[in-house]
C-alpha cells in the first residue's frame, strides 16, 4: 500500500516493485479493496489500483515515518 500513496499503479507495477506473483499482488490487493483502502479505475484493459482514504495515507505516512527513524524495527504481519 505504500507505493499506492506515491502513484497510482497496475498489478504489473506493483509485481516489479515488490517482486510479488500476479496471483499474490491481486489477493493482497483485494483484501485492501474490500474495506475501503483502495480503490481502482479501468485504463483501457488495465486496472490502475489508487489509495482513496486520507484516513489511510496518514497513518501509513506515520509508520513509514516512525520505520525510518528507527522506532519501529519490525512491523507484525496481520491475516
Amino acid at each position: 500500500m505504500a507505493y499506492l500513496i506515491e502513484a497510482d499503479s497496475t498489478v504489473s507495477d506493483l509485481m516489479a516493485k515488490i517482486g510479488g506473483s500476479q496471483s499474490t499482488v491481486s489477493r493482497h490487493l483485494k483484501k485492501m479493496r474490500k474495506p475501503g483502502l483502495i480503490d481502482c479505475r479501468k485504463e483501457g484493459t488495465w486496472r490502475v489500483y489508487f489509495c482513496n482514504s486520507v484516513e489511510a495515507r496518514m497513518i501509513l505516512r506515520v509508520i513509514l515515518g516512525l520505520v525510518d527513524e528507527g522506532r519501529i524495527s519490525h512491523i507484525p504481519r496481520i491475516s
